[in-house]
This record gives C-alpha cells, sequence and structure tokens, in this order.
C-alpha cells in the first residue's frame, strides 16, 4: 500500500503510461473509420489530394501505409501521442500511483473518450499533439522545446484551429526564455511546416483548390443560408447578378438550412446523397467563391440581426445544446461509404475494433457525458482556482471551442474531443494542487 501512495518518479509514469497505452491498443485497433476517414486512406492510397482534408492528415495516413496497410498504424501512432503526452506529464507534476492510475482509467474508459480516442480524424489526432506540446513545454532542455513547437506545429497543420497552442507555447516558455530555447522553439515550427510541404509536394498531386479554401466556402454558404432563414426578406443581391434564380434559391435555403451541420445543405432528402452537386450547394456549384464571399459579406452586414441569430444557433448546437444524437456523438467501425472508395482500398475487410463493439451495445452509456457545454463550465473554474499549467491548458480549450463561433460548420461530438480531454487533464492538476 505504500508503494501506491508514494508519488511516481519518471521511470514509474513511463512504466504507467506505456501500460495505459497497450490497453488503448487493445480497446481501439484497427481503428474506427468514418467516412472522411475512408476520404483520407483513399486519397493516401491514389496520392490525390481532393482537397477536403488538411494535407498533413493524409501524409501521415500515406507515410503509415508505406510501413502496415489499413488504418492499423495510423490509429496507434495517434493513440502514442496521447500516452506519450501523458507519461510525460505524469513525471512532471507525480502524483501519488493511486492517483495517477485513476486517472489514466478516466482518459482509457470515460464514454466520450472512449468512444472518441480511436477515431481516424484530424480532430483527435490533432488533439494528442496538442497535449503532447504542451507535455514536453517545461525545463531549458532545448530539445524539448524544439519538440513542443514542432509537434504543435503538425497539430496546426492538421487543424488550423490547433496553431492556438502555438501563442500558448510561447506564454509557457517565457519565464525560462533564453537564445538557445528560443532558437530551438523556432526551428521546430520551420522544420516542421518545410518538411511536410516538401513532402506533400513529393507524394501527392492536388486534385482541388485546397481544404482551407472550400472550408471557407461551406462555411459562407452555411451563414448565408442560416441568415435567409432567419429573414427570409435577406436579399441574395449578388447572386442575382450572376442570374440564378434567388426566389428559388431563397425558398431551397429556408427549407433545407438547419443550424446541426452545413452537410443539410447538400443532403436532401431528394437527393439522397452527399455530393456537393444536389441542394442548395448544387444551385451554387458553378457560382466563383469570390461571388459567394462577396455575397456573404454582403448578407452579415446588411442582416447583422438574423446572421448573429444563426451563429448563435449553431453554437448552442457545438457545445451540446439540443438533441446529441443529431451531433452524431457515436463514429463505430469502419464506414461502408462512399463505396467507391471503401472498395478501392478494401476497407471492409478490416474487422472492427473492440471499441466499436462497446459502443454498439445497448448499454453504452451517450449521456450528459457527451455535452461540451459540461467541460466549459470545469474550464472555467480551472481558470479560477486551477494553478499556472492547469490554466494555460484551459485557456487553450476555451479558446479553441469559442473559434467554432467563428468558423461555424458542424456540431459533431468529435470536435468537442479536444476540449474534453483538455479539460479532464487541466482539472486533474488543478485538482492534485487543491487536494494531494
Amino acid at each position: 500500500m505504500q508503494v501506491f501512495k508514494r508519488p511516481l518518479d519518471g521511470r514509474a509514469a513511463a512504466k504507467m503510461a506505456a501500460g495505459f497505452f497497450v490497453l488503448a491498443l487493445l480497446l481501439q485497433l484497427p481503428g474506427n473509420v468514418p467516412y472522411d476517414g475512408i476520404i483520407v486512406w483513399y486519397e493516401a492510397e491514389t496520392h490525390t489530394l481532393f482537397a477536403q482534408h488538411p494535407a498533413a492528415l493524409v501524409l501521415i495516413w500515406r507515410l503509415s501505409e508505406m510501413v502496415v496497410r489499413g488504418p492499423a498504424l495510423f490509429t496507434a501512432l495517434q493513440l502514442a501521442s496521447l500516452w506519450l503526452a501523458v507519461g510525460l506529464l505524469l513525471a512532471r507534476h507525480r502524483p501519488p500511483a493511486w492517483a495517477a492510475t485513476l486517472f489514466c482509467a478516466v482518459l482509457l474508459v470515460w464514454p466520450p473518450l472512449l468512444a472518441t480516442a480511436g477515431v481516424t480524424v484530424k480532430d483527435v489526432f490533432g488533439a494528442h499533439l496538442v497535449l503532447l506540446a504542451f507535455a514536453l513545454a517545461a525545463g531549458k532542455n532545448p530539445a524539448r522545446w524544439f519538440a513542443a513547437f514542432a509537434v504543435g506545429t503538425l497539430a496546426f497543420l492538421l487543424r488550423y484551429q490547433f496553431g492556438l497552442i502555438l501563442p500558448l507555447l510561447a506564454i509557457a516558455w517565457w519565464p525560462e526564455r533564453d537564445r538557445r530555447t528560443a532558437f530551438a522553439g523556432a526551428a521546430g515550427i520551420v522544420v516542421v511546416f518545410v518538411l511536410v510541404n516538401a513532402a506533400v509536394a513529393a507524394l501527392f498531386v492536388k486534385a482541388g483548390p485546397g481544404d482551407v479554401l472550400l472550408s471557407l466556402r461551406k462555411m459562407a454558404i452555411f451563414d448565408i443560408a442560416g441568415t435567409v432563414a432567419h429573414d427570409p426578406s435577406t436579399p441574395l443581391t449578388v447572386f442575382a447578378r450572376e442570374h440564378l434564380d434567388t426566389v428559388r434559391l431563397t425558398r431551397e435555403m429556408r427549407a433545407q438550412y438547419s443550424p446541426v451541420r452545413v452537410d443539410t445543405l447538400w443532403q436532401t432528402k431528394d437527393s439522397g446523397t452527399i455530393t456537393p452537386t444536389s441542394g442548395v450547394f448544387g444551385r451554387l456549384y458553378y457560382v466563383p467563391d469570390r461571388v459567394v464571399l462577396e455575397q456573404w459579406r454582403r448578407v452579415a452586414s446588411e442582416r447583422p440581426g438574423a446572421f448573429l441569430q444563426h451563429r448563435m444557433a449553431a453554437f448552442a448546437r457545438v457545445i451540446g445544446l439540443g438533441d446529441i444524437w443529431r451531433c452524431r456523438p457515436l463514429t463505430p467501425g469502419i464506414s461502408t461509404l462512399p463505396r467507391p472508395a471503401v472498395a478501392a482500398v478494401g476497407a471492409q475487410a478490416f474487422a472492427p475494433a473492440l471499441s466499436a463493439k462497446i459502443m454498439t451495445s445497448h448499454i453504452f452509456p451517450v449521456s450528459l457525458t457527451f455535452r461540451a457545454v459540461v467541460y466549459l463550465g470545469l474550464l472555467l473554474l480551472v481558470l479560477i482556482v486551477g494553478c499556472r499549467d492547469a490554466r494555460l491548458l484551459a485557456g487553450f480549450a476555451l479558446a479553441y471551442e469559442f473559434s467554432f463561433f467563428l468558423l461555424p460548420q458542424a456540431c459533431e461530438v468529435r470536435y468537442a474531443y479536444p476540449v474534453m480531454l483538455a479539460a479532464i487533464v487541466a482539472g486533474a492538476m488543478a485538482l492534485q494542487r487543491r487536494l494531494i
């Protein structure tokens, strides 16, 4: 019992994190691959970027496939980044063994974490990299700061909102600042940025405008439709100049819009498809991006009240208000869609993960724990009572979550995963300082 009460040293922390990493592999391999994951898999195998996902994500999958075909190695790397971060944090904060075991068990089996940690999407991998960058950022060792900024940059390249970790790392670095660690951190950013872009240029052919431009177009159309839905008198004068039937377009926007996700503007009941050539997106398919963005600016300036109503309605869904099932809380197993890509990569040859079987059992709870608003409350509490490290991580998570007010697209629970993970880690750090 005395051993269980003793604070962990570095070796014990590494052993504990490694043990839970093995358990995570047993639960999550080969990974839960949703529709987006299938597209990334297909992009990796065909060496083609279809302007739907960050190139860095497809690159990681491609490099993984060079070693082991399929999602298993990608998933293992995704989980390794999480449990390496956990090991570093345990070594830094040295909780008693009982508290460390409880903390690791929560990270392993807490329902929304269990349901999401093995999902092969940028939100999950990026969240793990953010936590790893945060865990590396300590002391005056230049190698650690190089690694922290390098890992943070990779997270940024997976999802641009994760770039918020870079100023947080700078704040963490400031008290320990010196010339060597400053140079190392800057080098970490440059090296990863150059290597990723060089590898993407060497291994892939681009077949679209890029994921940033596509995301901005989606967001703009979502905002236009949302504003029209809240105020049908919203003029679409820019679209009218392009000879679009704005009366019909207004009617379709009102019928197809939902604050739950932008997808409803192309996933129409009539089409039964998720291609962007149906629904409202189909009406605007050949309209240039500059026209869409100009109409977006006009709508926001001419109908600010309706525009804000739409944004508030969409953000309420993001933080978990409303029907959680409409926000896709579970993505178990390997998707059967899109069928051509699934067939091309042979996705159905891979057995589902144990976590998928657990999630699809009737006893698996989808409850209050899947709502981001619960974790936002915990993060705000950490800002009040937490230690410096806990407050820094909580500040990142809050900024990340509120970035979805500025960049609305959908309320899927996987978008809240970084906030849930950060809230649990920051809460544990704050609790340790208060009680242990």
